[in-house]
This record gives structure tokens, C-alpha cells and sequence, in this order.
């Protein structure tokens, strides 16, 4: 099935492990690194702008409606960071209004991973050969979840997004989203992205033939969102080995690596853990 362009719009929010910290009011560019997500103040009659990422979002308040206008960039891996409380701009893009029951004078911003699995293509291809195991640093965006209260505003994607099927034919498989990473072995040489969260993916390859990686399947739902230190998202720590195309074993760390830092979750995985559904999809890939 050929790839087409969507986007993602589900309201389940998870659960925050902490309470989330307020964020500095600026109408400059933030530090590189600084923590974009947190509660601000947004009372009626006021505009907030936000840049973040390919992500372009305008707030306008009113008593009790809220409209929402965002746009997106062509650049996946743009990592401006932009807040602007007074806003005077104007934004060319698609608007939702939502009528809260009971408005709060508080606007709540939180990052979530996306809501389906992952398909993340190496901006070069990777070849593991036999015997050696691999270390690769991988990044998918994220969604940005608005809300108010005990309400939710709008969850809206971070970039433009591809979806594409995954499985062995048109009547079996998922509808996922495919996305480009530049796949490190070296973390140092990884930018901090303010909307992209790092995954550490080991694979291991036990096979007798180099194992070509010109994509790789990421199951974002069985995997929970940490922050480390830089302010740097981090997703759970993903272990594959791998026999000539098999998949034989996979593992998922509830914790990113220790190279993350001292880390505190964000929020849990969407869905409880599946060995066989993970690698269900991994032996499309690898086959």
C-alpha cells in the first residue's frame, strides 16, 4: 500500500509522573535544550504563540472558547523553540474552536509519542555484520497535547506525517507512520530536537550474513516518554537479535539508557507490552 500524508488526533493523554514544572514566559527563542512543555498563563482575551519544531500554533482565548490554529514546515528536523504571550502575529493555517464547561486561566502543554508504530528509515543505510551487535540512536517525533483543566484542547502532531502499512500483504498488518532519522552510533553527534524523542535501538545480529537496516520498526505505543538531562526526550530502550531475517528476541526497558542521565518519566507507554505483535512487524523488515 502506497504511503499517503495524515496526521494524528487521539485524546488518550496518559499520565503525567510528576507535576509538571510552570514554564518561563519568554518572547525571545528559549536556550537550547530548555523545556518547552508545562502550564502558562493564557486568561481570556489574550493570544499566545508557539513555535516548536515544524510546528507553528496560535492560541486565542476567549471566555469560555478556545481557537486553535497551527501549521506545519517541510523541515521534520527544524529545532526552533518560540514563545510569544502577547501575540500580535497572524498564523495561515487549519483552526479548531473548542467551549470548555468551566475554562481555567491556565494552558497546559505536554509532549506524548505518536499513537501508532514507527517505520524509521536511516537517512544512510546501516549494515551489521555477522556476530557484531549495534547501538543506534533513533528519533521520532513526538505530539504536542493542549490542555486546560481536566479538559483536552487539541493534540496535534510535531511534523508533517506519512502513513504507511506495515505487513506481509493488503488483508494482514497495521496502517503505521513512517519517518526519517539520522541513526547515530554516537550520541554526541545527535542535536538536542525539542519534539523528537531518542530511542536506543540494540540489535544483535546472530545471523551468517550482514544485516541490511534501510528501516527499522519503532512500537511507540509499548514504549513510555522520559526527559533526560539537556532537556533531551528519551523513549524506553528497545533490544532486538536477529537470525538471518528472524527476529528471535526482543526486549523493551521501561528506562531510557544511563547515557540519558539522570531521567524522569513523562508519561507511560499507551499499551501494555507485546513480545509477539513487536515482533510480528519487526519480521516484515527483516525479512
Amino acid at each position: 500500500m502506497a504511503d499517503r500524508t495524515g496526521v494524528s488526533a487521539s485524546a488518550d493523554r496518559g499520565a503525567m509522573s510528576e507535576a509538571l514544572p510552570s514554564a518561563a514566559v519568554s518572547n525571545e527563542a528559549l536556550p537550547h535544550g530548555t523545556r518547552w512543555w508545562g502550564e502558562y498563563p493564557c486568561p481570556a482575551g489574550t493570544r499566545s504563540y508557539w513555535h516548536l519544531g515544524s510546528m507553528e500554533c496560535l492560541i486565542e482565548r476567549a471566555e469560555v472558547e478556545w481557537t486553535i490554529t497551527s501549521s506545519l514546515d517541510s523541515d521534520p528536523f527544524d529545532e526552533s523553540v518560540l514563545y510569544e504571550p502577547q501575540a500580535t502575529r497572524t498564523l495561515t493555517g487549519a483552526s479548531i474552536r473548542v467551549v470548555c464547561r468551566a475554562p481555567e486561566d491556565t494552558l497546559r502543554i505536554e509532549p506524548r509519542l505518536l499513537d501508532r508504530t514507527v517505520v524509521s528509515r536511516p537517512l544512510s543505510t546501516v549494515s551489521i555484520l555477522p556476530g557484531t551487535t549495534a547501538s543506534l540512536f533513533m528519533t521520532t517525533p513526538v505530539r504536542v497535547l493542549f490542555t486546560t483543566g481536566n479538559e483536552t484542547l487539541a493534540e496535534l502532531p510535531s511534523t508533517t506525517l506519512r502513513r504507511t502499512w506495515i505487513g506481509p500483504n493488503t488483508r494482514t498488518g497495521e496502517v503505521g507512520y513512517s519517518t526519517r532519522t539520522t541513526a547515530r552510533l554516537d550520541l554526541s553527534y545527535l542535536s538536542v530536537h525539542p519534539t523528537r524523542a531518542v530511542t536506543r535501538v540494540t540489535i544483535q545480529n546472530r545471523g551468517t550474513t550482514p544485516l541490511k537496516l534501510d528501516r527499522v520498526t519503532l512500537p511507540v505505543r509499548q514504549l513510555a516518554l522520559h526527559v533526560g538531562t539537556e532537556s533531551r526526550l528519551w523513549t524506553s530502550t528497545l533490544n532486538l537479535s536477529v537470525r538471518d531475517g528472524v527476529v528471535e528476541d526482543v526486549q523493551v526497558h521501561p528506562g531510557p539508557p544511563e547515557v540519558a542521565g539522570e531521567a524522569t518519566q513523562l508519561a507511560p507507554a499507551l499499551d501494555v507490552f507485546d513480545r509477539s505483535h513487536i515482533r510480528r512487524v519487526l519480521d516484515v523488515l527483516f525479512a
